[in-house]
Order: C-alpha cells, then structure tokens, then sequence
C-alpha cells in the first residue's frame, strides 16, 4: 500500500513538474540565436541518415535539443522567411514568390524582430533577407538593430525590379549592406556572416538578451565553394556538384561548432536558447539521400516542405522526438511567448500559428490536429491566379495529405496516409472520398480568404534595383578592384571572415551621384524618319546606343524603358511598352531570363516560353510593324544562374515559331558564337563595349533590310 502510494506521489509529483516546466518557460527570456540555412535538406545532415555528408556539429544540436520530426515550412525560401517573422502563411503576407516583387513583406505586417525588441531584445540579422531590397523593407526597418545582409535571394543574383544584390558579387568577399552601407568583406560568404554575428553577440551579451538571426545563404546554388571543402567529398562522389554542395555545408557545420564554442567560453551556454532549421525540401543533395521522402524544394510533397528543427537549450529543455505537426508559422508565437512579450490584439490576430512552448516543456504534450496549407505560387506576372489554384499545392492534417501537381484549374487530387506511406507511394483518394472532401473543402475556404491579402500582385517594378543604384552611389570609381563588390575567384585561399575598409580615399573623392542609363533615354522623333522599337534585355541595352548612332540620319531609335526580363514581364508589360502602335520596325527578343536558374529551375520553363512567345508574337504582329526576331546570345563557360546548353534549346523553340508565324531572324547566337572570346566578358553573358558595337552592327543590317522608305 506504501508502495503504491509512493507511486501515485511520483505520478503527482511528475505531472506537477511538467505543468511548472511549461509554465516556467514563459517569459525566461533566453539569449535567442536561429540559424537558418538555405536550400539544405532535410536529408543533408549525418543525424538523418545521410551516407555521405558529416555534420558533428549540427548533429550535436539534434543530439542535445527537442527535435520535432514533423515540421513543416514553405516550398521556397522568401514563403519561408515571411512566415517565420510573422507568425501566419506567406500569402497573407503578400509572398507569392521569390522575386518580381512578390518576395516583400507586406508593411502591414508586424515582424517578430520588432516583438522582440518591445520586449527589451536586441536583434541582430546576418546573412540573407529575401524580404524585400528596398529602404522601407530593409530589416533596420522591421525590428532589427544590427543589419549585415547580402540582397536579394542569393549573392550575386539580380533581377528586373526591386530584388538584387551589389553588383559583382560573389561568394567570396562578397560586398555586404552593414546598417545602411556597403563594407567590402574578405573570406568566404559563411565564415562571414558567423563572424559577425558572433562579433556583435560578445559586443551584447550581458547587457540585455539578444536575437541573433543568421541566416546562411549557403549551400544556395551557384555552388561556389572553398576549394578544402570541396576536397572533403570529392573522392566520396562521383557527381561533382554534390561534392561542392556538401562542402559548403561542412562549412555551415564548422561555424555552428564555433558559435557553441564561443557561447561555452563565453559562459551563456545555459542562458542561450539555439535554434537550427533549412528553410525548404532538398535541392542538390536529393540525388544521393533523401530521407525516404518524395520530391524536393519547389514542390508541395512532403520531400518539398519538410525541415529539420532542433532547439537546444542546456539544462532547461530536455533532449527528445516531438512527433506532433508543427510549422514554420509557430517560430513566432513561440519565441514571442518565451521572450514574455505581450502581443498587442492586432498582432494577435495577425498570428495564426501555434506556440510550441508545450511542446518543448514536454514533447508528447496533447497536441490537437490541425490543417495546414502549402501553395508553390510563382504564376506568371499579370496571370489571372484563378487559373493556378490547383498549381502545385497540398493540404495536410497529423494523418493525411491531400496533393495535386496539377498546372492550373483542374484539381487532380491525390491522397496519401503519411502514417503509413512517408514516401507517398499510393494513391488512396479513390478510397477515402470523405478525407478528400473535407480537406478540399477546407482548401477552397483557404483560398477564398488569402486573396485580398495579396497585396504584390500588381506592384509596380523600380527602373533599377535598389542595391545596385547604391553601390554606384557609393563606390563611385569604375575601377572594380576599388569597388565592394569584387570579389576573388572560386580558387580563393581560406577565408577570414574579416572585414575590410569600404573604399579607398580616392574612390570616396570620385563619388559622384549615378547617372540615369542613357540608352532608356527617350527621344524626339524626326517626323520624316521611321520609327524603330528595340524590345530586349540587358544585351540589346549595350547595344542601343551604337545601333541609334549607326541608324542616325535613317530612322527613329526607341527601346523600351527598361531591361525587357522574361516572357512572363513581356505579357504583362508589351501593351504598355508599344503605346500608340505606330511602329515601323520591331526588333525584338525574349529568352536570357527565361532560361535564367531560380532555385536550380529555369525562371520560366520552356513549354511555358513556348506559349508565353507565340502570345507576344501574336500581339506584336498587331500592330502591322515589320517584325524581326533576335536569337537569344550565348551563355559562355563559366556563367553562374544560366546553363550553357540552354540557349540552343530555347532558341529553337523560339525559331519554330518565327518559322510558323513568318519572322525574319536575326541570329545574333550564331553571329556572336565564333568569337565569343573576343567580345564577350569571360564567364558572363554581357559583352564587352567593343563586343556590344559588333552586335549593332549585325542588328543594324537586319534593320536596314526592312527599313520602308518616308
């Protein structure tokens, strides 16, 4: 009898302890620092399984925290990110994509950085952002005191709009936006990033607590790679590109060692909560392990938005699996409820993610079912997005998922029971109609209430990213090797992680304002001449001006006013760009930034190019102008974000509808082919000033052709 009661006061006594666990950890204000890395998968870690990869650092955090094995996040990094700070589905935050500026947060949105700095926190982000590159979307104004960012999704990229990063950047020394201005670094992007984060930390600790957010950019693709990482793995793989991705998370790993290091050292091990989390499925790393799931990032499997989680907390969190549903929409509430800060109702009901301080308290906590929603977005711009409901989208509960690849508006459901199916290897829709309905039902209220919240849409694109029109502004001097943004090659020696002065003081006297691009100058039009429009890219940018110089005396040069980008911006613009329609001429081209990489996919795939171009070329004959056709030029060895052996291949879509709808060709690929190296800039598309004066005299002759006389 003893005995038993003894027991039954040890049953008492646990569950007494956990409800004081739970409830103790609110409002304990931890030190917070998240680490979240970009494009690593769920698989990529030796603690998952992987057979390759070792990651003894990161596998410590598994080892040491709470690791939720069924946690959810979007298929793509700024859905992801949007919905880390603020606690709800990216959609409701505008983020519909990566870039045509539906990768900004809304400015309705409170952020969890600005929760956490009301709640006596200093923030600190290093690394990348994704959120928006323009001032009133930078993180300095969303809550964080130290900013250290690269721009756009990735070092180096750039594209038409708002999203891009400094000029000439790579992953190398990269140049970095440090609380308003550029400082050229030295060392490889990662060991950067860590660097200062761990600068600022030991410059914070002790006065308040801190969020430190560092967010790797690494192992995005280009895969750019310290040369001694690389060389861990490539006797281990025969795919070269798996050996440069896998290094470049040996790296990541290397940092995390030194970051619990330094908080040992520092003596805050125990008062610093650290959090690891990728922030979508798996990209270069699937081919050899994917932890038995389907697909990969850009897709609404499982395989697409499944993340490692892992919160270490020593002597406060006790290491365990929490198998419950959890999501990336959590992160808020539950670092908001940690931190004690009191949320304001607006933000409360802004926030439609769950705190999972329970969770961590005691991992088997109950844990009610819940409904979430995966939706891959990226429609074309200016697209009718009622079309693309059924594009690429999931809904999932604690049991099942319910998943369509389907294109557009036809639903094609399919079903899986993750319990028993992880891999979603069959189908069972057929036999469960009631599970579809429910959760096709509860899709349709989802979609129908995200709608008004999808406030990018219809943005309007700046002429010029906002990184590069302040990198120009501030580093002045042509000279690249005085410039920020220069950057060795991949063969660097080890990085540093240092910082180096900005500029030097003859680049700061020849500071000067950015001029205007003059080739997007409008002009007056001499009434006796025909007028000529030029519709293009960044190439037949370099070439405007030669062209309008060779066909002076001859004809009206116009081009549109801006970079013409992928087919999807010339639907959604050409209406816009031809005006009155009175055009003689047209010499046009679309095909560089379709065939451009976005997440290791062609921005627009080819099948929609081909429909996209015959749409453009059906309007374009409209307006009874000659029309010409211009190849789309080469992509050399070398070139980051585009495949060499693409060009051929869109430029004979492209050809065959020339050759079906009857438009002369200016084959600018074949012209330029032979003499690649002479005219055009090693390891990237644009052409030298020399090599863009040849162009126009190739596009010149093809316009002359068809020149009518007035």
């Amino acid at each position: 009898m003893k005995a038993s009661i003894a027991v039954l006061g040890l049953i008492v006594c646990s569950m007494s302890m956990t409800v004081t666990a739970a409830d103790s950890l609110a409002g304990r204000r931890p030190n917070i620092v998240f680490v979240l890395t970009d494009d690593q998968g769920y698989g990529d870690l030796s603690c998952h399984g992987n057979p390759i990869l070792k990651t003894p650092n990161i596998d410590r955090l598994h080892r040491e925290g709470v690791r939720f094995t069924d946690f959810m996040v979007s298929p793509t990094c700024s859905p992801t990110r949007s919905a880390l700070m603020t606690g709800r589905h990216e959609f409701r935050n505008g983020v519909t994509h990566t870039i045509n500026e539906r990768e900004r947060l809304t400015l309705s949105a409170t952020t969890l950085a600005q929760v956490l700095k009301s709640a006596g926190y200093a923030t600190g982000i290093f690394g990348k952002w994704h959120l928006g590159d323009e001032p009133d979307h930078w993180p300095s104004r969303r809550g964080f005191d130290e900013m250290f960012i690269h721009g756009a999704g990735g070092i180096g990229q750039s594209y038409p709009g708002s999203c891009g990063d400094a000029p000439g950047n790579t992953y190398f020394s990269p140049a970095i936006l440090h609380n308003g201005k550029f400082e050229k670094t030295n060392g490889y992007c990662t060991d950067v990033f860590f660097t200062q984060a761990l600068k600022w930390i030991e410059a914070t600790k002790g006065k308040q607590p801190f969020y430190a957010h560092i967010s790797t950019n690494a192992p995005h693709g280009p895969l750019q790679v310290r040369p001694e990482d690389e060389a861990r793995y490539s006797d281990q793989t025969k795919d070269a590109d798996v050996a440069k991705f896998f290094g470049m998370i040996a790296n990541i790993d290397d940092n995390v060692g030194k970051l619990l290091a330094k908080l040992g050292e520092w003596g805050i091990e125990r008062d610093t909560l650290v959090i690891f989390m990728n922030d979508n499925g798996g990209t270069a790393g699937v081919k050899v392990y994917n932890a038995g799931m389907r697909a990969q990032k850009g897709t609404p499997w499982i395989g697409g938005i499944r993340a490692s989680s892992f919160w270490r907390w020593p002597g406060t969190l006790k290491p365990a699996d929490c198998d419950r549903l959890a999501s990336n929409i959590d992160f808020f509430p539950t670092l908001a409820e940690l931190a004690g800060a009191k949320l304001t109702d607006e933000v409360q009901k802004q926030v439609e993610g769950r705190s999972l301080v329970s969770l961590l308290s005691n991992p088997q906590a109950d844990w009610s079912d819940r409904t979430l929603f995966t939706h891959v977005g990226r429609w074309p711009v200016g697209a009718d997005r009622s079309k693309f409901k059924y594009a690429t989208c999931s809904v999932r509960n604690s049991r099942f998922q319910l998943v369509t690849a389907s294109k557009g508006e036809t639903k094609n459901w399919q079903l899986f029971d993750l319990k028993s199916d992880p891999g979603e290897k069959t189908d069972i829709a057929d036999k469960n109609p009631g599970v579809v309905k429910q959760l096709d039902n509860e899709y349709d209220r989802w979609w129908d209430s995200v709608q008004p919240q999808l406030v990018n849409e219809a943005a309007v694109f700046p002429a010029e990213n906002p990184f590069k029109t302040l990198f120009n502004q501030q580093f002045a001097n042509k000279d690249l090797g005085e410039r920020g943004g220069v950057s060795p090659p991949v063969s660097s020696p080890k990085s540093t992680g240092g910082l180096t002065p900005p500029r030097s003081p003859e680049a700061t006297k020849k500071a000067v304002a950015k001029k205007p691009n003059p080739s997007l100058e409008k002009i007056t039009d001499d009434p006796a001449l025909p007028r000529v429009l030029l519709i293009g890219d960044s190439i037949s940018m370099g070439y405007t001006l030669p062209v309008r110089k060779l066909l002076a005396g001859k004809a009206n040069l116009h081009r549109i006013p801006t970079n013409g980008g992928p087919t999807t911006n010339g639907i959604a613009n050409l209406k816009k760009w031809l005006g009155d329609g009175q055009w003689d001429v047209i010499h046009f081209n679309w095909g560089l930034h379709d065939l451009k990489l976005i997440d290791n996919k062609h921005q627009v795939p080819i099948d929609d190019y081909e429909k996209n171009l015959r749409e453009l070329v059906t309007q374009l004959k409209a307006t009874n102008a000659k029309l010409i056709w211009c190849s789309t030029t080469p992509v050399p060895d070398g070139a980051s974000i585009r495949n060499k052996d693409d060009g051929p291949k869109y430029n004979a879509v492209a050809k065959k509808i020339m050759d079906e709808m009857q438009v002369p060709i200016d084959d600018l690929y074949e012209f330029a082919l032979p003499q690649l190296d002479k005219i055009q800039l090693k390891e990237n598309v644009h052409f030298s000033p020399a090599g863009s004066e040849a162009l126009a005299q190739q596009v010149v002759k093809s316009i002359e052709q068809h020149l009518p006389k007035k």
